[in-house]
């Protein structure tokens, strides 16, 4: 069944150049640039959304009319509308949960960047390939399991004592006042470091902590390549040509602050849950390698 209709658009720009060629020398350079996106226009049945996937009861995946898919939505700290401050409890100092769930956009890039150089000197080929993907969002169920265990950044943060939470607010019974005084509880603090899944609010295990920004910058590939000389070769009549290549691929990842987890291409499924990764994924790995060619 072809249970919505989506409107797609995009754009796509490439340019090539070789910017310097002698007779020993050549550079060359390229770049491309994508962006993407869509909107869900109608669902079957006349429905306005559907759940599709979900991680927990703090992550969710829609396909929601008007509204980019795959849209992730999560649970979230609750927010002081006129000053953008997180509401804590006076009572305990820990944050409270807003109601319903957070838009926190689509899973898929809206942009992506290539760039890349070829530079040849003499029999030798120096190539190097790097890419940017921005424009989406990532919920990292990893990080989740990692406060759990504790074995997360999140959970030592303020060395399991007490802190007073950043840039928060509370109800002082007439209007929001900002907090500058209220600690975080004691026990939760030593016990549960900066998490607190036993929490009867589960304020930290919500699904807007562990969402970051998808955004990356990745050296994708870089090789260096020797074809050897027809003079080398000459003695062996069956050979025609060959070259040698050693190569390195997914070498450095740049990511945001605010993960702290993992490499944001990687999720547990490349369906409709893509954007969740969990801790059943396959870690992101370098690769390094060589290749000989013989042409006979």
């Amino acid at each position: 069944m072809n249970a919505a209709k989506l409107k797609n658009w995009g754009a796509e720009v490439e340019a090539r150049a070789n910017v310097w060629k002698n007779k020993n020398w050549s550079v060359d350079l390229n770049a491309n640039y994508t962006y993407s996106t869509n909107e869900v226009k109608a669902l079957f049945g006349g429905l306005t959304s559907v759940q599709l996937a979900s991680a927990g009861s703090r992550t969710f995946v829609f396909a929601e009319i008007g509204q980019p898919f795959p849209l992730l939505k999560t649970t979230y700290f609750a927010i002081d509308s006129a000053t953008g401050k997180t509401i804590i409890d006076p009572a305990d100092g820990w944050p409270t949960v807003g109601n319903g769930l957070k838009n926190q956009g689509t899973t898929i890039p809206k942009h992506q960047l290539g760039v890349g150089a070829k530079v040849t000197f003499k029999n030798f080929t120096f190539a190097a390939n790097a890419e940017y993907r921005g424009g989406y969002a990532v919920y990292h169920d990893l990080g989740n399991t990692m406060a759990f265990t504790g074995s997360s950044a999140a959970t030592n943060i303020y060395h399991r004592e007490q802190f007073i939470w950043p840039n928060s607010t509370y109800f002082d019974g007439s209007k929001y006042v900002p907090n500058t005084s209220i600690p975080t509880s004691d026990f939760y603090a030593i016990y549960y470091g900066w998490g607190d899944l036993g929490f009867s609010r589960g304020v930290m295990f919500n699904g807007d902590f562990f969402t970051t920004s998808g955004a990356f910058w990745k050296l994708r590939d870089v090789s260096l390549s020797y074809n050897f000389p027809s003079t080398m070769l000459r003695h062996l009549k069956v050979v025609k040509g060959g070259s040698l290549t050693v190569f390195g691929r997914n070498l450095i990842t740049w990511l945001p602050k605010d993960n702290w987890y993992t490499d944001p291409e990687f999720s547990f499924t490349n369906g409709n849950a893509i954007g969740i990764n969990t801790t059943g994924n396959t870690p992101p790995v370098r690769q390094y390698g060589a290749t000989l060619n013989v042409n006979f």
